[in-house]
């Protein structure tokens, strides 16, 4: 079984599932291992997660701001046909690669003075994700995520309004096209996009992925999204950098994990990724925390 819902089918009440979407080269050296798919699925079938999360890119290449590598499309597809697990592509959506090739303060600039600049740029970019999403046709991906930071903690960067008019039509593409596939569509942004949620769901996405839970309310998600919405979330940036958990914090965390499970259908995610070695060693005590009683 490889489908998406058949992990939350093989879950129970005492594990919950889980999965990363970014894994930097340094962890997997930590963790003995090479910046490959085949050391991406070994480490995660040595930690337990779910699924294989991939970066995908035009062009393979080392993000430099967080060292974590994506992926081109012919990788992918071969790694489909040696991997047996839930393989998930995750693209970098309109905004995101706009801000990567502009710098966010000059996009900022332009999406306020260059309307039309801004919607024809946002358009094109969408082309390419639907041209990746069709490069990787033929990977029986189990989900696909979008990944747009369009907040902050304190709200979205844009007008909501003026970002659901931009990016209605790219979205709404982009989620066909990967339903075409087979594959439903989770949204990743940082911060709290809480005003877009109603509209992310008039889109068709099924769920949100690496959120950060303390900004963003998963109980305002469900009723956006549908009750049985995906939540990849759980952990915090902050969880992973401390050295260590009292037991309040601990209590905390099981709490709010508690919390999360009610709220839809809960895969354990990190909101920022592991782009630190020191990461992995307080991700497998998050995990024991997590598997154990949440009472």
């Amino acid at each position: 079984m490889n489908s998406w819902p058949d992990i939350w089918t093989r879950a129970t009440r005492a594990r919950l599932p889980r999965a990363e979407l970014w894994l930097a080269s340094s962890l997997l050296e930590r963790a003995g291992l090479e910046d490959t798919p085949a050391g991406h699925a070994a480490l995660r079938r040595r930690l337990g997660m779910d699924a294989l999360f991939l970066p995908v890119a035009e062009t393979p290449r080392l993000a430099l701001d967080l060292g974590y590598r994506y992926f081109g499309p012919e990788t992918v597809m071969e790694t489909a046909t040696t991997q047996n697990m839930p393989l998930g592509l995750v693209l970098d959506g309109p905004v995101q690669r706009l801000a990567d090739r502009k710098g966010l303060m000059p996009l900022m600039t332009d999406w306020m003075r260059d309307e039309a600049g801004i919607r024809k740029a946002l358009e094109a970019e969408a082309e390419a994700v639907l041209g990746l999403l069709d490069s990787c046709r033929s990977s029986g991906a189990a989900v696909a995520i979008l990944t747009d930071d369009l907040a902050g903690d304190r709200g979205t960067y844009f007008h909501p309004d003026q970002i659901a008019e931009y990016l209605d039509g790219p979205y709404r593409l982009i989620v066909n096209a990967s339903r075409r596939l087979g594959a439903p569509v989770l949204l990743h942004s940082c911060g709290d996009f809480s005003r877009l949620l109603p509209w992310l769901g008039s889109c068709g996405f099924e769920g949100l992925a690496a959120v950060q839970t303390r900004v963003l309310d998963p109980a305002e998600a469900g009723k956006a999204l549908g009750e049985d919405f995906y939540l990849l979330a759980g952990i915090e940036a902050e969880q992973l950098q401390a050295d260590s958990f009292s037991e309040s914090e601990a209590r905390r965390f099981k709490a709010g994990l508690e919390r999360l499970t009610r709220s839809g259908r809960l895969m354990l995610c990190s909101s920022a990724g592991l782009y630190s070695p020191g990461f992995l060693e307080r991700l497998e005590r998050l995990y024991g925390l997590a598997d154990g009683p949440r009472h």
